[in-house]
């Protein structure tokens, strides 16, 4: 298990508006957000751990890790076909990133500030991986999150159980859905 350092994480103007598709903002509504940019700075403590598992059986639909997990998922096996290591990472931005706002705008604008920032911790988080990789003389596959088209939730407690995720301060609610909001947990394959 690696336990990577803090990266820190910045978000612009630029990249907010791109989240929220406004193609054509007055200068008022730039101000607003700069100003909710600079206030949610506070919010972003980002954290991520890894760790590399060996695939222990793969089929046409599922493939097992280890004989922890076995993931149930068409897709998965297809990404996974032509690995025989796997890392799975998970990461966050270590707060409840909700802005307690009556204001639906501002909860909106807030909202597209954690999601543009954990993604871009994911992007870090996926860069190390594909480091380690390239170091070792492998490929990476992209990364793929439980949730996503065939891979059910109900996998996500035992992502984390095997990660050990709450040293980052990571769990599920009942629906299995990540605390804090602002998080991710993906799988990557390695292959030559």
């Amino acid at each position: 298990m690696t336990k990577l350092p803090n990266f820190k994480i910045t978000v612009s103007t630029s990249e907010i508006l791109k989240q929220l598709r406004d193609e054509k903002p007055d200068e008022r509504t730039k101000r607003m957000i700069a100003s909710l940019i600079n206030k949610s700075k506070a919010l972003i403590n980002p954290k991520a751990i890894v760790k590399e598992f060996k695939i222990t059986r793969k089929g046409k639909d599922s493939v097992e890790i280890r004989k922890k997990l076995k993931i149930k998922s068409s897709n998965v096996a297809f990404l996974l076909k032509d690995c025989e290591t796997v890392t799975f990472f998970a990461c966050t931005l270590s707060s409840d990133f909700q802005e307690k706002s009556e204001n639906l705008l501002v909860s909106i604008v807030v909202d597209a500030i954690g999601s543009v920032a954990v993604e871009k911790l994911a992007e870090r988080v996926n860069k190390v991986i594909f480091e380690k990789a390239k170091k070792k003389g492998f490929k990476i596959t992209q990364r793929y999150s439980c949730g996503f088209a065939d891979w059910s939730l109900d996998d996500q407690p035992k992502i984390l159980k095997m990660l050990d995720a709450s040293k980052i301060g990571l769990k599920v609610n009942k629906a299995n859905i990540l605390i804090p909001r602002k998080s991710i947990t993906a799988i990557i394959g390695w292959h030559k």
